[in-house]
């Protein structure tokens, strides 16, 4: 099972309408168009406009989801309220000419930030991607610094090292 399958199976009974989440890595809207169908409020990140555009499109009949053209690493700049729920996905636009990818720097202040604005009892969705450029210590800076929260889940499909691996943690 992909890893978006398992982390869409794996929160759909825990949201309502009465919560919010963030999406810190937009993409091409997967995750965003998942959190927007059962949540009352989302707000979107990416750097790149054209994920923007495409997200766009994709959410066209959303009024719920807030798109924000700026690094995840300034999401305080823009939510200014508690929230439930929080996705990120380590890595670059998929199928994209851009050599934009995350950076373990700029990930590890936007969670660390996310997970301050976290409601007591939210949750914090970490998939990291390691087959990229940058992608190995991206994902090893980010497992060192959540080794000491309350990780839930983790979920691999199988055992090898560059292998997408998920990290569902509950404040």
């Amino acid at each position: 099972m992909k890893i978006t399958t398992f982390n869409h199976k794996y929160f759909i009974s825990l949201l309502n309408e009465d919560k919010i989440g963030v999406d810190l890595t937009l993409g091409k809207g997967s995750d965003t168009l998942f959190l927007a169908n059962h949540l009352k409020k989302v707000y979107a990140f990416d750097i790149q406009k054209e994920a923007i555009a495409i997200s766009s499109k994709k959410l066209s009949d959303h009024d719920n989801v807030i798109f924000i053209l700026d690094d995840h690493a300034n999401i305080k700049e823009y939510v200014k309220e508690k929230i439930d729920i929080v996705f990120f996905n380590s890595g670059y636009l998929p199928n994209s000419q851009s050599p934009l990818i995350t950076k373990a720097s700029s990930s590890l202040k936007a969670l660390s930030d996310a997970y301050d604005l976290l409601n007591d009892g939210g949750y914090l969705s970490i998939a990291l991607y390691k087959g990229h450029e940058g992608g190995l210590k991206e994902a090893i800076a980010i497992k060192d610094r959540i080794k000491d929260l309350n990780i839930i889940e983790t979920y691999k499909e199988h055992k090898s090292l560059l292998e997408p691996e998920l990290f569902i943690i509950k404040k």
